[in-house]
């Protein structure tokens, strides 16, 4: 998070979504029970997310646990996660969201009177009545900045791959949207695959999606930079960057004669040069 106080950012940021979670009156005799439901549970930014809530669930003597698949992420594996949750009668769930029509038609038809709501990837419009508030990014608006840093790297456009972590992710697929738009000038409702517009084409091979694993991002990213088929790549996640050592060991001799520039919140779109 950018600023000079990222832990008070982030505390800030768990408060309110504790807050949003917190029916119980102020004055309530039992400590509060909260629940994160991940989309993996070992992927390193929902453990940081996690050390928030509970920080700041600790200081009003109340208690959150991550909870969720681990290793491949699935939208049915974080939904059979979700019911066990819903077993558990919380005082409230923050869900990152995996498939939004899935959940919708399967654990959370058992959501009842439990204070719901999502974190980092919202539920899809035709869902977001089952949740009370959500808390993260404008994804939509995130991914037409990752179109703008591809138009100042490229400005005569170019061939272009996204990597993703699955088709399914809300926020990954706002994000994706909101670079065709950008790139193609085209309105929400016309931005579809890329090809040609505004000099911008998309390999169809393309999206590729890799679980949001960070091996299985390497190995794409190593993949397509050797292949020299793409002259633009854009992350719609962090996935590549996590272990900062073993991304430069990978692909530091194959990025040394590119340009590689660094997106919002790690995201990271990369290209080589015009």
């Amino acid at each position: 998070m950018a600023g000079k106080h990222p832990l008070s950012s982030r505390r800030l940021s768990v408060a309110a979504l504790l807050c949003g979670l917190a029916l119980a009156p102020l004055a309530a005799a039992e400590p509060l029970r909260f629940a994160l439901l991940a989309k993996r549970v070992d992927h390193p930014f929902f453990i940081v997310a996690l050390e928030g809530c509970a920080e700041a669930a600790r200081v009003q003597g109340d208690t959150c646990l991550l909870l969720g698949p681990a290793g491949s992420r699935h939208f049915r594996r974080q939904n059979e996660a979700l019911e066990q949750a819903l077993e558990r009668s919380f005082d409230g769930i923050a869900l990152s969201v995996t498939h939004s029509q899935w959940l919708a038609g399967h654990a959370l038809q058992r959501l009842g009177q439990t204070p719901l709501i999502t974190f980092d990837s919202d539920l899809g419009p035709g869902e977001r009545h089952l949740r009370r508030g959500y808390v993260g990014l404008d994804n939509l608006a995130f991914g037409r900045q990752l179109g703008r840093l591809a138009q100042r790297f490229r400005p005569r456009g170019g061939r272009l791959c996204i990597l993703s972590a699955s088709p399914q992710d809300t926020n990954l697929r706002e994000r994706l949207q909101g670079i065709r738009q950008q790139l193609s000038g085209l309105e929400p409702a016309e931005a579809e695959r890329l090809d040609g517009e505004n000099g911008w084409s998309e390999l169809k091979r393309c999206p590729l999606y890799g679980s949001g694993d960070q091996q299985s991002a390497l190995f794409q990213l190593t993949t397509l930079l050797n292949s020299g088929q793409a002259d633009t790549l854009v992350g719609l996640g962090s996935w590549p960057v996590h272990r900062a050592g073993e991304f430069r060991r990978q692909l530091g001799p194959l990025l040394a004669g590119s340009t590689a520039r660094s997106a919002p919140c790690s995201t990271r779109a990369w290209s080589r040069p015009i």
